[in-house]
């Protein structure tokens, strides 16, 4: 292996898919020095051009108070990383379509924080804590890395997170908004953090918008971005209508010179510049969720109960909106109103998968085929996030470790399905004490029927 030239196996293991190529990191050392090299990554990521995936981040909990006055063990949760997966189920009298998380997982995060899912870009996986400690993993290479906490937010103010690339620097950064209630004029705060350096978090000027942004954060074409609403100094109270012209609310803003920021708009926070920008659009429903579809961002609009829209935004600059869906869908029997009804949307291999509260649907556009589809051997006493659009990567995290973070890396560890079992061998494994904040959806699956036993 060793008289192959350099530049040819390097060609050749950048063609490969992503599983073959770790399998040849223990073939030989030069071959993991290939695989390691910051320039092979890129590119092989460039080249790999995956399709984007669902992963389902379960949250579970192993030790306890018992544990803890035996053996002295402080309680760790878990975030177990597996793929979903479709797949066809033989059942009488017929074959059925499911979505099914896998059963081995790409990897465990065990730590003594409680996180929550931020986003995800080129290959690697961003969550935070309630304290606002902020990790950022690699699932396939099972590194990661801790960020330094940012100056502590004073309540009753909010934080949002956002993650994503410079397609210009080639950096990772994080981008933190303190935002203050609603009752307070929206002066939103905002920092940004590049992995890599050895800097703290870095204050960004320029937030001049009277709207307050909402929601989870998408990354796609080098920016972040967040569905955004309007704050009028003391608007009236919108009526049913509210996009009507004649309406006293659309008078009001026209008065205001707030009609280009009627309804929901895109906050979007370009990685390269570091500066904010606003894109309008005034056909945005009540209920209105951001995904990331073609690697552009898009809302997928779920305001009706027979029908679900996709809009694509695909030039920011101009404002050009495109619609590629409208999907009919059955009226819902239950809805948890206190969450989104999307659950996800992402299209593979030119199939649309779009998974609300109420039901579970493919489109392919090439002959107008839909299905609907079920859940299978979903982890129902567990609390989970979904990220979808997660495309994986050989991105190495090491050469990105701040040392400000490196403190508390004792606190979290990456294992595999193996060593987690070791772990939680003589522990009690369980759902988190406080109450779940899934199993109202979970109750939605079951009352419309998506679930299969």
């Amino acid at each position: 292996m060793e008289k192959f030239p350099r530049e040819a196996v390097c060609d050749i293991l950048s063609r490969l898919p992503l599983k073959y190529v770790i399998q040849c990191i223990c073939v030989c050392k030069s071959w993991l020095g290939i695989v390691r090299d910051p320039a092979f990554e890129e590119l092989h990521f460039s080249r790999s051009e995956s399709e984007p995936a669902i992963l389902i981040l379960a949250h579970h909990v192993i030790g306890g108070k018992e544990e803890e006055e035996k053996k002295k063990k402080k309680k760790k949760e878990v975030i177990g990383i597996s793929y979903m997966k479709q797949e066809r189920l033989a059942l009488v009298p017929g074959e059925t379509l499911a979505l099914v998380p896998g059963e081995t997982a790409i990897g465990n995060i065990v730590s003594s924080h409680s996180w929550s899912f931020v986003g995800t870009c080129r290959g690697l996986l961003c969550f935070a804590s309630p304290s606002e400690v902020v990790i950022v993993c690699n699932p396939v290479t099972r590194e990661h890395v801790l960020l330094p906490e940012p100056t502590p937010c004073p309540k009753p103010y909010r934080v949002m997170l956002a993650f994503g690339f410079d397609p210009i620097a080639k950096k990772y950064k994080v981008v933190r908004l303190v935002c203050p209630p609603p009752e307070r004029r929206p002066e939103v705060a905002a920092q940004v953090y590049t992995l890599g350096d050895a800097g703290s978090w870095r204050t960004v000027q320029g937030f001049n918008f009277n709207c307050a942004p909402r929601g989870r954060s998408v990354y796609a074409s080098g920016a972040v971005h967040w569905l955004a609403h309007p704050h009028p100094d003391n608007p009236p109270p919108p009526p049913r209508h509210r996009h009507h012209p004649r309406h006293p609310y659309i008078q009001h803003l026209l008065a205001h010179q707030q009609i280009d920021h009627l309804g929901e708009s895109i906050l979007s926070f370009d990685l390269g510049k570091e500066a904010f920008e606003m894109a309008p659009h005034i056909r945005f429903g009540v209920e209105s969720s951001l995904e990331e579809l073609g690697k552009c961002v898009a809302v997928v609009d779920t305001s009706s109960t027979t029908l679900v829209e996709v809009s694509v935004l695909r030039d920011i600059s101009q404002n050009h909106w495109q619609k590629e869906y409208i999907l009919p869908v059955r009226k819902p029997r239950l809805c948890d109103r206190g969450s989104p009804r999307l659950i996800c949307a992402l299209e593979h291999d030119g199939v649309l998968l779009v998974w609300l509260q109420d039901s579970l649907l493919s489109y392919r556009r090439k002959g107008f085929l839909r299905r609907d589809l079920k859940l299978a051997r979903f982890p129902t006493w567990l609390d989970w996030e979904i990220c979808s659009g997660y495309r994986g990567s050989l991105v190495s995290l090491s050469h990105l470790s701040t040392g400000n973070g490196d403190h508390r890396s004792d606190d979290v560890s990456f294992v595999g399905d193996q060593e987690l079992y070791a772990i939680s061998s003589e522990d009690v494994v369980g759902g988190r004490e406080e109450a779940r904040r899934c199993d109202n959806i979970v109750n939605c699956f079951h009352e419309n029927g998506m679930m299969l036993d």
